[in-house]
């Protein structure tokens, strides 16, 4: 799995996420600051995009039963790199906890989505492994964003340019979503007749047939790739 386009893709998608979301977690109280909030009010700008990550797991989670993990992270995100792009014309207390609260939201959302996602796409057998090596680039953006951010507030006295890049890298993690392909399937995560089954019926098209598993799944009319890939995530995937 860790050798799979998807893996590179979601890999790619924590580092660009931990970027802008560690950028905003470490500069907020002192952009709030320089914005003319008092050093008390300021850091409970940080408590309040804490707070507001609760309800966004939350609320996420029930999204994305209707909705999909991809739609739902890319939303997430999304809305977190809006926020960023708001939170530089802020200039009072009031819109700055707004903002700050929305990409609070955004940002609890995404912290489930993403292990929702790998377990929807890459399977449950080894998913351990495999969140950790995906966490490992979260971490190098998280390590990155911050110390980005504040060499460019030492050159230019100002997060402007921070924020900026903070808020593309975001966006660019929702443009790598875009290629994610929901329905995959890992064989690993199946039995092995099971595998052989689907290897008969793979075809858009081609004429049903009468396929049953050992507790009798019924595979008659899965013609369609994207019904048969959430039927099989359904009905197939082993832990």
């Amino acid at each position: 799995a860790l050798r799979t386009r998807a893996f590179r893709l979601i890999a790619m998608m924590y580092l660009l996420v931990g970027i802008g979301l560690q950028m905003i977690n470490a500069h907020i109280v002192a952009y709030s600051e320089l914005k003319g909030l008092p050093p008390m009010t300021a850091a409970i700008v940080l408590s309040a995009i804490s707070g507001a990550s609760i309800p966004g797991r939350i609320i996420s989670g029930m999204i994305s039963d209707r909705i999909g993990r991809k739609s739902t992270l890319a939303a997430c995100v999304f809305l977190e790199g809006m926020m960023i792009l708001g939170l530089m014309r802020a200039s009072s207390a009031g819109p700055i906890f707004l903002l700050a609260a929305a990409f609070g939201l955004g940002y609890g959302g995404h912290a489930t989505q993403f292990p929702a996602l790998i377990g929807e796409m890459l399977g449950l057998s080894h998913m351990g492994a495999i969140l950790g090596a995906a966490v490992f680039f979260w971490g190098i953006g998280g390590a990155l964003g911050p110390i980005l951010a504040g060499r460019i507030f030492d050159l230019t006295g100002d997060y402007s340019s921070a924020f900026i890049i903070g808020a593309i890298a975001m966006l660019l993690a929702v443009a790598a979503s875009f290629f994610l392909l929901v329905g995959r399937v890992i064989s690993s995560d199946l039995k092995p007749e099971i595998v052989e089954q689907l290897k008969k019926n793979q075809g858009i098209g081609q004429p049903k047939h009468h396929l049953q598993d050992s507790k009798g799944i019924d595979f008659s009319g899965l013609i369609d790739h994207k019904k048969k890939a959430e039927q099989y995530r359904e009905l197939l995937l082993l832990d």
